[in-house]
């Protein structure tokens, strides 16, 4: 499991992706595709696919921005998984 952890103007939160294409962000969860710097998200309580660019910063730090008509970025760092 990869956490990536939130930190905006609208608070902190993490977004969880999982092996089995899951992911989770606070109450919320989905699946979700990737390819190249291309992520597609689905949340299970939606109709419609979020796309978004990826920008890996390096291996600690991602950047995600959607592809809307009003775009917006999320600024990540990984987290270690404690078990």
């Amino acid at each position: 499991m990869k956490n990536k952890q939130n930190h905006s103007k609208y608070g902190t939160g993490i977004l969880s992706f999982h092996q089995n294409k899951s992911f989770n962000s606070k109450e919320l969860t989905g699946n979700y595709q990737n390819k190249d710097t291309l992520l597609k998200m689905k949340y299970n309580e939606g109709k419609d696919t979020v796309k978004m660019k990826i920008a890996y910063i390096n291996k600690e730090y991602l950047l995600l921005s959607s592809m809307s008509e009003k775009p917006n970025t999320w600024f990540y760092k990984r987290m270690k998984y404690k078990k």
